[in-house]
């Protein structure tokens, strides 16, 4: 009797243990296709911006990098900061 108990308990916990298992992959497949769908509306885009700091401790340098394109034109602007002061 005692090992029917055992058994009926470790059932429970197992079921439970695969019913968290479904909800928690049903609920990344539902956040991954709505991230899908609303990324279609970008990847054929031409028109973006990106910009790029990265920071040298040795030098106490930030360089600034942004990206702009628009159709085939594009254009870069690279700032530099050295001690406080901006070169361009």
């Amino acid at each position: 009797m005692n090992k029917k108990k055992i058994f009926k308990k470790l059932g429970i916990i197992l079921l439970a243990i695969i019913i968290i298992i479904l909800i928690h992959t049903v609920r990344n497949m539902i956040i991954i296709s709505n991230t899908q769908k609303k990324l279609s509306n970008y990847i054929n885009s031409n028109n973006y911006h990106m910009k790029i700091v990265s920071f040298n401790e040795g030098n106490k340098q930030t360089i600034t990098t942004n990206y702009y394109t628009k159709d085939k034109k594009q254009l870069i602007i690279i700032e530099r900061k050295d001690n406080n002061r901006w070169n361009y």
